[in-house]
């Protein structure tokens, strides 16, 4: 009897122990998490302030003006003479200007680099940051920060998204694709079925991105002429990162996605798309053929791959 009270005494000793460092270390991972965050907002606040002065003296007061008189000249190529002097201005205004506007904000972007590299393993924000730069790390490295970090680190939602992402499914060109649970505009879940038999192009939230705040009717406009050229025989979706129902509405109704199918899955961080289908840079277009596997998974703004998918 005597031996098992000892026993008890030390198991219920080392679990104190175990305890009392497990929130101490909590308590270190939140002033981390509090420093890390109150620096971040510094440099978004930074990014506001720039892109609110871009989008007034640059993209309000010559980009987008000069697209208008572009659509214009493209439908009255008779007014050339009138139109293409105001174009040129607006054009020698904008080569001026953007380089300086683009040098000010990848400064900025720079910094909170570096903020977040000194944060990544000693908060559950920084290690956020450290699975949005996987495109930016090798597997190996990201791994390493994985395992190298924190219990806590580990179990946190970025720290789930690092894992899955490293030694989760996969889908790759040729695999079937896989389904994973998400919603429309109006709250109800989507029905995969709906694309089944068609091609289908899965553009992977990064409307802003794709738009700069210079012209943000472009991807309607592009997606409404694959709509007149290949008809209705495939399915076009924007799936929208970590949007609530409201967050749908809003972007459905900011970029005129009406006639389109818009999703999300709700998720606070990642998402299958990031994870399974490694969908890295905004916009990401996910291209999937009509017997349900995965085409391929492309990046970037150049689109001329779609339609050669769809002419296929």
């Amino acid at each position: 009897k005597q031996n098992m009270k000892h026993l008890s005494l030390t198991i219920l000793a080392i679990l104190s122990i175990c305890l009392c460092g497990c929130t101490q270390q909590a308590k270190i991972i939140a002033q981390n998490d509090a420093d890390f965050l109150a620096a971040r907002d510094h440099f978004r606040q930074q990014q506001i302030d720039h892109s609110d002065w871009h989008n007034a003296e640059i993209a309000g007061k010559y980009g987008i003006p000069r697209v208008k008189l572009l659509d214009e000249l493209a439908e009255h190529p008779e007014r050339a003479k009138t139109l293409q002097p105001m174009i040129d201005s607006l054009t020698h205004c904008l080569d001026s200007l953007l380089p300086i506007s683009m040098a000010k904000m990848q400064e900025i972007l720079d910094s909170a680099l570096l903020l977040e590299k000194k944060y990544e393993s000693i908060s559950t924000e920084g290690f956020k940051g450290a699975f949005m730069k996987r495109h930016i790390y090798s597997n190996e490295k990201l791994d390493s920060l994985y395992e190298a970090a924190p219990r806590i680190l580990k179990r946190s939602i970025a720290g789930q998204s690092i894992k899955a992402f490293l030694h989760g499914p996969k889908v790759w060109p040729g695999d079937r694709i896989i389904t994973f649970d998400c919603f429309d505009v109006n709250g109800e879940p989507f029905d995969w079925k709906t694309i089944e038999g068609k091609k289908t192009i899965i553009v992977a939230d990064g409307l802003y991105c794709w738009t700069h705040g210079m012209d943000d009717t472009a991807p309607v406009r592009y997606f409404d002429s694959l709509k007149k050229e290949f008809g209705d025989d495939f399915v076009l979706m924007v799936f929208c990162n970590n949007c609530d129902i409201a967050g749908l509405k809003e972007q459905s109704e900011h970029f005129g996605l009406e006639n389109y199918i818009v999703i999300g899955d709700g998720r606070e961080f990642s998402s299958p798309l990031e994870i399974m289908y490694d969908c890295q840079y905004t916009p990401s277009f996910v291209l999937i053929n009509q017997d349900g596997t995965l085409d391929r998974m492309v990046h970037g703004e150049e689109v001329d791959y779609i339609e050669t998918f769809l002419s296929k």
